[in-house]
C-alpha cells in the first residue's frame, strides 16, 4: 500500500492532528499488504469549501470533517450517545447523563449541513475542473454522485444508541446500502475508506495526481514536521537483511563484541566507504546480540526519509506502551 500525504494548510487545532496521526496509522497497519494507492490532503481548499481532510483513491472521493468531544475520555467512547437532527444544533450525551454541544462556537454545530455544503462546493470544483485532470467532462449530477463526505468523530461514540434524525436516503450506518453522508468513530476511518468503493469510479493514477495538481497542495515528505513526534507512516523498523558468510573479518567482529560488553559503551558506529560491507557486518552483530537475549530493532534510514532520533525514540516508546499494555490485560501471558 502507498499512501501519500499533501498539505493545503496546516491544522489550526491539536485534535486534527492527532485524529489524522491516529488515521494513517491505522492505514498502514491494516492494509500493509494492499497495492491500492490512497492520497490523503490536509485542509484542501476548494470554492468556498475549507476541508479538513480530502481522500482520494481509485475508487472513491471522501470529504472528511473532524469532531471532538471535548469532554469526552478515551474510555467512554463506545458509551457516547450522539443526538442531532437536519437542521438544529447537534449534541451528544456521556454516561454522567451530561449533555454538551458538538463542535466550537465559531463553526457551525451541524455537521450534517456543513459536510452537505462542502460536498456541493467540492461537487462544483471538480466539474469545473474536470476536463484538466480526467480529459473529460463530468455533468454536475454525476460529479456530485462521485463525491461523498463523512463526519469523523474523536474518540468515537456509540452508533446503535445515537439519535440521528436525517434524510435516509443520505445516512448510511451498519451494512446498509452505501450513501453519501455517515458518521464514524476515528478509530474507523481507515476501514471504512478501504471498504468504501464507488463502484462507477475508476481513477487511474495520472487522473488522481492530475486532481491533487490541480488542489495546488504540496507533498508531505516529513510527517515530523506536520505533527512533532509522529511515528513514521511506514513501520520504523524494518526485518535485518538476511546475513551473509563474513570473510576475513575476524578483527572486525572481536572488535565489535567488545564495545556490545563495554557497559560504558552506549553507541557504537560502523563507518566506511560503500560496498565496503558495513551492512554484513551490522546483521552480523544483529544475530550475535539476539543470542544474547537483546530486543533489537533495525532502522534502514535509506528507506524511511525524515527518520530522526526523536522518531526513533518515540516508535520504541510507542512498542514499550503497547507491551505494557498487553501485560496490563493479559497478566498470564508469558
Amino acid at each position: 500500500m502507498s499512501v501519500e500525504v499533501y498539505l493545503g494548510k496546516r491544522f489550526d487545532y491539536s485534535h486534527e492532528r492527532r485524529a489524522l496521526g491516529r488515521f494513517l496509522k491505522n492505514m498502514y497497519d491494516c492494509f500493509e499488504g494492499n497495492d491500492e494507492l490512497y492520497f490523503v490532503v490536509v485542509e484542501p481548499q476548494a470554492n468556498r469549501a475549507n476541508i479538513d481532510l480530502l481522500l482520494v483513491s481509485s475508487s472513491a472521493i471522501v470529504i472528511i470533517e473532524f469532531k471532538q468531544l471535548t469532554q469526552a475520555e478515551e474510555s467512554e467512547r463506545h458509551q457516547v450517545h450522539l443526538l442531532g437532527k437536519q437542521n438544529d444544533v447537534w449534541n451528544y450525551h456521556l454516561p454522567s447523563g451530561r449533555t454538551f454541544n458538538l463542535g466550537s462556537p465559531t463553526k457551525t454545530r451541524n455537521p450534517y449541513r456543513q459536510t452537505r455544503d462542502m460536498r456541493f462546493e467540492l461537487a462544483k470544483w471538480i466539474k469545473d475542473h474536470a476536463r484538466s485532470f480526467l480529459g473529460m467532462q463530468w455533468s454536475e449530477h454525476r460529479t456530485l454522485n462521485h463525491v461523498h463526505a463523512w463526519v469523523v468523530v474523536s474518540p468515537g461514540f456509540d452508533g446503535d444508541m445515537s439519535d440521528l434524525d436525517l434524510p435516509a436516503d443520505d445516512m448510511e450506518f451498519g451494512n446498509s446500502s452505501y450513501k453519501w453522508f455517515q458518521v464514524i468513530g476515528i478509530e474507523d476511518l481507515a476501514a471504512e475508506f478501504d471498504c468504501a468503493p464507488d463502484t462507477d469510479l475508476n481513477l487511474s493514477e495520472v487522473q488522481m495526481r492530475g486532481l491533487i495538481d490541480e488542489l495546488g497542495v504540496t507533498r508531505c515528505a516529513n510527517m515530523q514536521e506536520l505533527m512533532p513526534g509522529y511515528i513514521a507512516l511506514a513501520p520504523l523498523f524494518s526485518k535485518p537483511p538476511e546475513m551473509k558468510a563474513l570473510v576475513n573479518r575476524d578483527a572486525q567482529r572481536a572488535e565489535l563484541l567488545e564495545a556490545v560488553n563495554n557497559k560504558h559503551m552506549s553507541v557504537i558506529l560502523i563507518e566506511g566507504i560503500a560496498g565496503v560491507g558495513r551492512t554484513a557486518l551490522a546483521a552480523w552483530l544483529v544475530g550475535e546480540v539476539n543470542q544474547r537475549g537483546y530486543r533489537v530493532r533495525w532502522v534502514d534510514c535509506r528507506e524511511k526519509t525524515g527518520t530522526t532520533l526523536d522518531s526513533i525514540l518515540t516508535a520504541i516508546s510507542a512498542e514499550v506502551t503497547d507491551l505494557k499494555r498487553g501485560l496490563t490485560q493479559n497478566p498470564d501471558q508469558p
